[in-house]
Formats: structure tokens, sequence, C-alpha cells
């Protein structure tokens, strides 16, 4: 007979996180339109470089509410690692917060936040993958989130004439890693000059990943999902 395993999670919303970029002049604005039915209470905690909480804001917000990030805090939002949307037993939140990203007051690129998935671990394993440019000229940030366990991964660099760089890391848990593909390149002593293809891999969970790419001479950001499983 035929053996067929099946794995779900309960998607909850309750929790999001909204990751922060190492970018200059960046900033965010959270919108709720496909999150919230009614009004609903939100403890707003924003988390330092070492992944501390150094402040909390607390806001009630309606699906017709946005919520601009710098307006809550007094110092550049790059020095925050991620933010944290806490609805705690709200029954109204129903969807992912959107986050629309700006640079230097220039709307950039949108995305949805990701999910906190408390002590749940979120997937059996993943590959996934996204294109990114050369970076003499981008800056390309890998943001790994919603990693509430450790786990062993590898960040598998597929560039043109099929050149093949694969590197492992042991990830502690952490609500968001970042690497910078530039630093991945010099790791093994690729040229900058090169695009390609950046794939996650891991048999251990499957955690969302983004990929962030930074235009410095046109000071414009976007903001993709991994594609895969």
């Amino acid at each position: 007979g035929r053996c067929v395993i099946t794995w779900a999670i309960k998607l909850s919303f309750q929790r999001q996180i909204i990751s922060i970029p190492p970018i200059d002049n960046i900033n965010a604005v959270i919108s709720f339109t496909e999150a919230l039915k009614n009004n609903a209470d939100v403890n707003i905690f924003f988390y330092n470089l070492s992944n501390e909480i150094i402040l909390e804001r607390k806001a009630n917000v309606s699906h017709k509410d946005e919520i601009n990030l710098n307006n809550l805090i007094d110092i550049p939002l790059k020095e925050c690692k991620y933010v944290k949307f806490d609805f705690g037993t709200e029954k109204n939140i129903y969807g992912y917060l959107n986050i629309n990203y700006l640079i230097n007051n220039k709307l950039c690129d949108q995305v949805h936040a990701t999910c906190d998935f408390g002590d749940h671990k979120k997937g059996p394993q993943a590959l996934k993958f996204m294109y990114f440019p050369e970076q003499e000229n981008f800056h390309s940030y890998v943001c790994i989130t919603g990693m509430n366990y450790s786990m062993d991964m590898k960040l598998r660099l597929i560039l043109k004439n099929d050149i093949e760089h694969v590197l492992n890391f042991h990830l502690i848990k952490s609500d968001v890693n970042f690497f910078k593909i530039k630093d991945l390149l010099n790791k093994v002593n690729e040229n900058l000059k090169k695009s390609g293809i950046i794939q996650f891999e891991s048999k251990n969970g499957n955690p969302d990943v983004n990929l962030f790419t930074y235009n410095q001479t046109n000071q414009t950001l976007s903001a993709d999902h991994f594609t895969g499983g």
C-alpha cells in the first residue's frame, strides 16, 4: 500500500513581524485593510540589533488605519532589527498586515508581514529560492523570520556559467536573521558583478524567507518572498 504523510499548522495572525533591513533612511507604513474586521487593540514592540525590546507602544486600530513606524520612535528605524505587532487574544485579526517600505519618504515596495508561530515549529523542511542582481550597485539581504527554534540550513549561490557555492549555517532561535549577499559572495571569493539565484535549504524547518534589494543610486527598495516550499 501507499503511505502518504501530511503536515499542517494552524496559521495564527496574533503576532506578526515587520523586518527592518539595515538601510539608511528606511521607514515602513503598516496597513490593516486585509487583517481586521473591526477595531482591535495591539501592542507594538521595537527590537534592536541585539533582539532586545527597546520601545513599546499601544494602539487601537481599524481596517482603515495606517501606522507610520517613524512616528512612533525617536531614533532612526534602521537601528531596529524588527518590529512585532502583538494582538494578544483579539478575535478580530484574521489576516496579514501589509507593509509599505519607504526610503527618504519615497514609496518603494509592499510585502505582507510574517507570523510569529510561538512554540510551534513551522514545516518539516524547506527548499525555496529568489533571483538577485549584481552586488556592485545593489545591496541584497536575505531575511529569515519566525525562527522560534534552532536549525541547520544552507544558502546555495547559483551563479551564471553554472557556478555554485554552498554555505552551511546553524541558526539559533531568533525572530529575524539577515544575510547580506555581498558578504556571502566575498566569503567564497566571487565577483560582485555576478547576478544569480540564492536558494534556502533546510531539513529542520520551513521559516519564512524574503529578499530585500536596495538600489543606493535610485534610492529604491524591492521586497520579495522566496519561491518554493
